[in-house]
Parts: C-alpha cells; structure tokens; sequence
C-alpha cells in the first residue's frame, strides 16, 4: 500500500526507526515505525527515496521487512523489527 510514497525522512530513536512518507495514490498512512529493530541491510540513505515494494515475514517473536525502494538506483532497506505501528 505505499507504492509511489516518497520517504520524506528517517530517524533512529532509541531502538526504533521512524519513516514519514508523503502519501501516495494508495495509502493515507504517513508514518511507520519500526519497533525495537535492527537495519540488517540499507544500501543507501531513505530521504527523499521512492518505496516501490515491500515484503513482509514472521521470523519467530519478530518481523522481517524488507523494502525496495528507488532514487537514482534501487536501495534495499531489510529491516528485523519486534512490532510496526502505523499512523
């Protein structure tokens, strides 16, 4: 539901990554926050990036998200998060 969404910032807080996105066409979510994770993979920084796609997978208590995202290259962002909250 966030394709053609531009990441318009990511910041750290404590344990948590927190993504604010411009909606796009088919989202009116514009926050996500990634709970009690680690970054296992980020090619390059989010801001002002394209999401094109994402995938989602429990992995025991935890989630695994992984995100493709694009500016001038594609960039995947694979996170291991305990919760995501939406706002």
């Amino acid at each position: 539901r966030f394709h053609d969404s531009k990441v318009i910032s990511c910041r750290k807080k404590r344990n948590d990554i927190l993504i604010k996105i411009e909606s796009g066409g088919f989202t009116d979510i514009s926050q996500i926050t990634f709970k009690n994770c680690s970054v296992l993979k980020q090619d390059a920084p989010l801001h002002g990036a394209w999401w094109l796609y994402d995938e989602i997978y429990k992995s025991g208590d935890r989630y695994e998200i992984h995100v493709l995202l694009t500016k001038n290259e594609l960039i995947d962002f694979i996170v291991y998060a305990t919760d995501v909250e939406f706002q």
